[in-house]
C-alpha cells in the first residue's frame, strides 16, 4: 500500500535497519536522481540547516518541477527563504512546538502525525475521519473530486491503525478512514463539509 519512499542520508547509522537509503549529500543533482527525485511526487526537507533545506529543495525542483516540496525550518526567519527557494509548503518548529510532521514518512526524521499543525501562509496539516454516511465512501482518490474542489493534498492515511503516506490515487476509501491533509484554511474547511455531503 502507498507509494515507495526513500530516505537521503550521509550517514548510514542514524537511519533505522531496513529503511530505503540513499547514502550521500541531498543537496546534490546526482544523489537526488538517484534517490529517483525525477519521478518523485514529494520531497520532505529536514536537515538541522535552513540553508540546506533551501538547497535541496531547489535543487529537487529543478529536477522534478513538478514535486510537491515539504520543508522543515529551524528559525521562522528562514519561513520566506524556503518559499523563495520554491517550497510548496514550509513547517517552523518554533510553530509546531518541537513537533514534526510525520514519523511514518521517514522515521526518525520527522516526528508523529498529530491531529492539527497550523502552518504559515494560512496553511494546516489536518487529520480528517471520512463519516460513515459520506459520498466520499467507495470512490477511489482521483475520482473523488477533493483535490479539483478543495486544492487539498492528501499526504496521507490511517486505516486500522496503518498509516500510509502518499497513498496512491487509485486507492479506495472507506468509511472512518483518516485523511493527513494539507492546503489552505479554506480548503480544509470546504473538505469538511465536502465530506460530510454538504
Amino acid at each position: 500500500m502507498g507509494e515507495e519512499w526513500v530516505a537521503i542520508d550521509l550517514v548510514s547509522e542514524r537511519v533505522p535497519e531496513g529503511t530505503p537509503l540513499v547514502i550521500g549529500d541531498a543537496g546534490r543533482e546526482e544523489v537526488l536522481k538517484n534517490a529517483g527525485v525525477e519521478k518523485a511526487r514529494a520531497l520532505i526537507a529536514t536537515t538541522k540547516s535552513d540553508a540546506t533545506n533551501a538547497l535541496i529543495v531547489l535543487m529537487a525542483k529543478s529536477i522534478n518541477p513538478t514535486l510537491m516540496a515539504l520543508a522543515v525550518v529551524k528559525r521562522v526567519a528562514s519561513i520566506d527563504k524556503l518559499y523563495k527557494a520554491q517550497a510548496d509548503y514550509v513547517v517552523s518548529d518554533a510553530m509546531m512546538g518541537g513537533r514534526l510532521v510525520a514519523k511514518n514518512a521517514v522515521s526518525p526524521y520527522i516526528g508523529d502525525f498529530i491531529e492539527s499543525i497550523t502552518l504559515s501562509r494560512n496553511v494546516e496539516i489536518t487529520e480528517m475521519m471520512i463519516p460513515s454516511n459520506s459520498d466520499m465512501i467507495g470512490n477511489a482518490i482521483q475520482n473523488s473530486g477533493i483535490r479539483e474542489h478543495t486544492r487539498v493534498n492528501i499526504i496521507g492515511l490511517k486505516r486500522d491503525n496503518k498509516m500510509t503516506t502518499t497513498p496512491r490515487s487509485s486507492t479506495i476509501l472507506k468509511a472512518r478512514d483518516k485523511l493527513i491533509v494539507i492546503g489552505d484554511t479554506k480548503g480544509i474547511k470546504a473538505l469538511s463539509k465536502m465530506l460530510r455531503g454538504q
